[in-house]
């Protein structure tokens, strides 16, 4: 058997120990894979884990790290620099877990199981792969043997794994926020200050003035950002960074200074912001509250506000959202409607006459289009219109075709079902009420009892969180009542209404609005993949509904029966 190599860093920062980090866990999967005399598999013909680029960044790295990619770039080895903290975050990945229920992947060498997974849905699927015998794992710093026991074993080591993560972010978020509340900078310079020994910002000797200028010709001249930073730049105006590094002043950049709330005082990060002026003895502000409103109401609502709003309201009408359609490397093609300000100018102009337009009755379907903006992807700059899109999903659901005799015997086995349930739900019920009720009058007396006392502030804390416990608990068991009441019924209402809607899945398609649409294809596509090589749209038909209810489609479509298939996943 021939393994693969998967090495993972966190982010991508410039720090030593992060570019150490993926260089190291080669050389350690590499020297573990000769001790127990595992081969490593080489590096396909057509590598679909490395780029053009990569291997230009590599070769540029410091000396000794730029020898050990060349000397092992012959070797099947996937370096990804992404953060596992977030389940299907990392590109590389999800085409190794592709690759593995393909059997074109066999076996995986890291350095430690947290490399592959700091979540809970990564952890689990591949300790499922390793269940059905698809993959062999190997950690040079962890024993795995795939059995019960061992499967247990990396679970806890995938869970510690993820609390460490949880942890480390926890202590992250409440570090920076003390700092920030303490008015302290957070690593970002900004124009016109520098930060101290003390991490606090404080006007720069030189560049402070220059930039209270640049604000006065901004407010009262309305001189372009162009004309300030050349005037800036020809007084020798410099950012001021930390590191020793000073940079010339850009117009881009001006922008966003002019609406910053820093320069008046309230330094925002994240979600958390503080009032420089009654925290920090350094900070001197470089214009008022009211030059900064003047500049926020010039150049931020007018504009910023806008187009957010477009934003919204184009993400309001597209069918197909921008997570569905992807390419064969799972790339996704980004949804757009070309000419955005010439249809908010008509929307505008139809507004005068009724107000309760919206952007989406002034957009037709041919408007819409999915492009793929990633340079990575082979198909960067393509675009496909959406009535081509719509045009075959229609065509797909009109072919979807149900055994109602297939189906009324599964109807059957869920009523028999839920009348065997009923009863047991039944009692279940009634012994939640009997203990609702000892609770209530156990309330009731509680409350009778103390209403005449005179009660000292220890008794009424006691009296008040006993009582607050009862209500909680009575409440709890009235909501486990009620979802017991509903629980087999919903599922059987559940599954004719999918039913039913399979059965006319294109008709109501051809017919429903923007928003119907969308949730049609919601509920029988999980993604459409454009594969443009064989000039051909492939969809696959694949959803947690239809995947238990496969057995009741028949001629929905192409008939390619894959390993995927097998494993429970309808494909159209």
């Amino acid at each position: 058997m021939e393994y693969i190599i998967y090495v993972r860093k966190s982010t991508e920062e410039s720090s030593w120990q992060q570019k150490q980090s993926i260089p190291d866990q080669i050389k350690a999967c590499i020297d573990y894979a000769k001790r127990l005399g595992i081969t490593v598999a080489s590096k396909p013909n057509n590598p679909r884990f490395e780029s053009n680029d990569d291997i230009i960044k590599e070769n540029q790295e410091e000396k000794h790290i730029a020898q050990l990619y060349k000397a092992t770039r012959h070797l099947y080895i996937v370096k990804e620099q992404r953060t596992a903290k977030e389940p299907r975050c990392r590109r590389k990945w999800s085409q190794i877990i592709s690759l593995i229920k393909k059997w074109q992947i066999k076996g995986i060498i890291s350095y430690s199981p947290d490399r592959q997974a700091r979540n809970m849905v990564d952890w689990w699927e591949i300790i499922h792969l390793a269940h059905k015998k698809l993959v062999d794992l190997k950690y040079t710093n962890f024993v795995f043997d795939n059995n019960a026991w061992g499967r247990m074993m990396l679970g806890i080591r995938f869970v510690f794994s993820k609390q460490y993560s949880d942890k480390l972010s926890e202590d992250i978020k409440r570090g920076t926020k003390s700092k920030l509340m303490q008015g302290k900078s957070m690593w970002m310079q900004k124009y016109g200050y520098m930060i101290n020994d003390d991490w606090f910002h404080e006007p720069h000797p030189d560049y402070f003035p220059l930039m209270q200028k640049a604000f006065q010709m901004k407010i009262y001249q309305q001189l372009s950002n162009e004309e300030i930073a050349t005037w800036l730049n020809n007084n020798w105006f410099l950012r001021y960074l930390r590191n020793g590094k000073e940079l010339p002043c850009k117009p881009k950049t001006l922008g966003k200074i002019w609406i910053d709330e820093f320069y008046y005082g309230i330094y925002v990060y994240g979600a958390n912001s503080v009032d420089l002026r009654e925290v920090s003895n350094y900070y001197q502000p470089l214009i008022s509250q009211d030059e900064h409103n003047i500049l926020v109401n010039r150049y931020f609502n007018s504009s910023k506000n806008s187009s957010c709003k477009t934003k919204k309201e184009n993400e309001a009408i597209y069918p197909i959202t921008k997570w569905m359609v992807i390419d064969l490397e799972w790339y996704r093609f980004n949804p757009c409607i070309p000419n955005k300000k010439r249809h908010q100018k008509k929307l505008i102009e139809l507004q005068a006459t009724n107000p309760k337009l919206e952007l989406k009755d002034i957009i037709k379907p041919h408007h819409i289009y999915y492009e793929m903006k990633r340079k990575e992807s082979k198909q960067f700059n393509n675009s496909i219109n959406y009535i081509t899109l719509d045009k075959a999903i229609s065509r797909k659901l009109n072919r979807i075709k149900i055994d109602d005799a297939l189906v009324a015997k599964y109807m059957k086995k869920l009523w028999d079902k839920y009348d065997s349930q009923s009863q047991e739900i039944k009692a279940e019920v009634e012994i939640l009420k009997k203990n609702k009720d000892k609770l209530v009058k156990e309330r009731d007396m509680l409350i009778k009892k103390n209403l005449a006392k005179e009660l000292s502030d220890n008794e009424i804390t006691v009296y008040d969180r006993t009582l607050t416990s009862l209500e909680n608990t009575i409440h709890s068991i009235s909501n486990q009542i009620e979802l017991l009441k509903t629980k087999c019924n919903h599922k059987l209402v559940e599954f004719e209404m999918f039913i039913q809607l399979a059965k006319n899945a294109g008709t109501y398609f051809k017919n429903s609005t923007y928003v119907r649409k969308a949730k049609i294809i919601e509920i029988f596509f999980s993604n459409i993949i454009l594969n443009w090589e064989k000039v051909v749209l492939n969809y696959i038909f694949d959803t947690k509904k239809t995947a238990l209810l496969g057995q009741f489609f028949h001629g929905a479509g192409d008939e390619t029966r894959t390993r995927n298939q097998q494993l429970g996943r309808l494909w159209l």
